[in-house]
């Protein structure tokens, strides 16, 4: 199982290139391209926050990984609804991944070394400097994202959306703390899953903050409003093109939306 999920690992390249993505016209142009959860500025990064630190380092993650084993049965929906929507040249390979994966040993060691993977790719060996906590590779984590989203139905496709699906159950059953996207940042409203809360979230790009869309939009108005100011102050100038994110003032390229799902 080891070497069989080293294969599904990014190129070194990869993982070096991914911070050019967040912010490319590619991406602009072609959303799906990314793997994103509302409120997560990287969804492989949250995954292997949830699941993938060592065994015997997270009581939850553990505790999580033990439910998952003796409950392999929950899995069964995911994979009968990604063996209804894939290829036909794909699908007997799918039955046969599935059957490994879908046990309990699958479960411990193939989707949880994938987790493992995901958690140790976002940290470089050593802690940033003056800190106690390891600096994240954000490079690593957004290329991450995109190459599970590659190609779909493909094994790290199959692998991720399955983790995906895992940790959401895991979150709805309370054990792995609270559901943090559920909170935009700027207005703190609780709403992304509540029946007449805010529908429509974006992520910013290439900072990979997220917020409501009305937030973003005012965010926005707020900038510009700013800079039409400035501009008048400065002689009547052209106003400056753009505007920040609220969280980490860095320019905003971009922006891609994303809806609450129905139910």
């Amino acid at each position: 199982a080891k070497l069989a999920l080293e294969s599904l690992r990014p190129s070194a390249a990869a993982l070096q290139a991914g911070a050019d993505l967040v912010g490319s016209a590619a991406l602009r142009a072609e959303p799906g391209r990314l793997l994103r959860c509302v409120g997560q500025r990287s969804a492989s990064k949250w995954l292997g926050d949830k699941v993938g630190p060592p065994p015997r380092t997270d009581d939850a993650a553990d505790k999580a990984w033990l439910y998952l084993a003796e409950n392999p049965h929950i899995f069964e929906t995911i994979a009968m609804d990604a063996l209804a929507a894939a290829p036909a040249a794909r699908k007997e390979a799918l039955v046969r991944f599935f059957r490994k994966l879908l046990t309990p040993r699958g479960l411990l060691v193939y989707l949880r070394g994938f987790a493992r993977m995901l958690y140790e790719d976002a940290r470089p060996q050593a802690a940033a400097a003056g800190s106690s906590d390891p600096a994240i590779n954000w490079s690593a984590c957004w290329a991450w994202d995109a190459h599970i989203n590659e190609e779909p139905f493909s094994d790290v496709h199959v692998l991720g959306k399955t983790l995906l699906c895992a940790v959401s159950g895991l979150l709805a059953r309370g054990m792995l703390g609270s559901r943090e996207e559920m909170v935009c940042p700027i207005d703190l409203h609780r709403d992304y899953y509540e029946q007449g809360g805010t529908v429509k979230w974006v992520s910013l790009h290439p900072c990979m903050h997220w917020m409501c869309a009305r937030c973003a939009k005012d965010c926005r108005s707020r900038c510009e409003k700013i800079a039409r100011q400035q501009a008048a102050e400065e002689g009547g100038g052209p106003p400056r093109a753009g505007w920040t994110c609220p969280m980490c003032r860095a320019p905003v390229e971009f922006t891609l939306a994303t809806f609450r799902p129905r139910g």
